[in-house]
């Protein structure tokens, strides 16, 4: 999935609006006391806790579901918060590398967390129902909305299993049906890889030997994933029918399309 250049302009805008949650304004400190050392009844602070993102949209386009990016927030009651993201193959929360981490302090009322960078003029409109907590931001005409559960979450990775190739064709041109070859490719669900090549007797895709071997880790969203070896740069193209995966990608100005079932 590629997010249309405006909607990854504001999902970034709102990562770094999220992110750096740094107290910078009177009010209410989440114990009943403000800065003026006087005292309310505000006693609750719901937004305690370990939250995990479910969804990311940006004028509705999902940014998460489907794909390697994951985001953690605790929000502690001293008004402090640590965050994590990771397998951020569209650079949503972070800003180049695929992972980041963040920390710093927040105030917020019944409906609102007021963020600070540094003045306080960023707030973004929260709700709490069933375990679920809902931000919501609009930035220059875009809605921002993001879903995360108390606590851990599964997630589905179409990618997850081995499989194994019946077809590689190299410009149109069939290098595996008919011949020795054989390319198998394990995907795991802590996002690491391994492939191993056999009876590459025309050097395919093995360098010396007729057999190779690989291991690393890898990115994916909807349409995509990248093998990172370390940089994860280079996108595969992927359609999942059924049992049938079927990647798509150029080798320089050369098309490759290699269709594998899972085995």
């Amino acid at each position: 999935m590629k997010i249309p250049r405006t909607a990854r302009q504001a999902a970034s805008t709102f990562a770094a609006v999220i992110l750096p949650l740094v107290l910078g304004c009177g009010g209410d400190d989440g114990t009943g006391t403000d800065d003026t050392g006087d005292t309310d009844d505000t006693v609750l602070n719901p937004l305690v806790g370990t939250w995990t993102a479910t969804s990311f949209t940006a004028d509705g386009v999902e940014s998460l579901i489907g794909t390697s990016l994951s985001f953690t927030i605790t929000i502690n009651a001293n008004l402090t918060f640590s965050s994590s993201a990771a397998g951020d193959l569209d650079q949503v929360f972070c800003e180049v590398e695929a992972s980041c981490v963040e920390g710093g302090t927040y105030q917020f009322t019944s409906t609102t967390v007021t963020l600070c960078d540094p003045l306080c003029d960023e707030v973004v409109q929260y709700t709490i129902s069933d375990g679920t907590l809902t931000f919501e931001l609009v930035d220059n005409g875009i809605t921002i909305v993001i879903t995360l559960a108390n606590g851990p979450v599964t997630v589905f990775n179409p990618l997850l299993g081995t499989w194994s190739a019946t077809s590689f064709k190299v410009d149109d041109m069939e290098v595996l049906a008919g011949t020795s070859l054989t390319f198998t490719v394990t995907l795991n669900d802590d996002l690491t890889y391994s492939e191993s090549v056999s009876g590459d007797t025309d050097q395919v895709l093995c360098e010396g030997p007729t057999s190779c071997s690989e291991s690393g880790t890898y990115l994916y969203n909807t349409t995509d994933f990248s093998l990172c070896d370390p940089g994860c740069d280079e996108l595969l193209q992927y359609v999942i029918s059924g049992n049938t995966l079927t990647v798509t990608f150029m080798d320089g100005i050369i098309p490759v399309v290699i269709i594998f079932m899972r085995t």
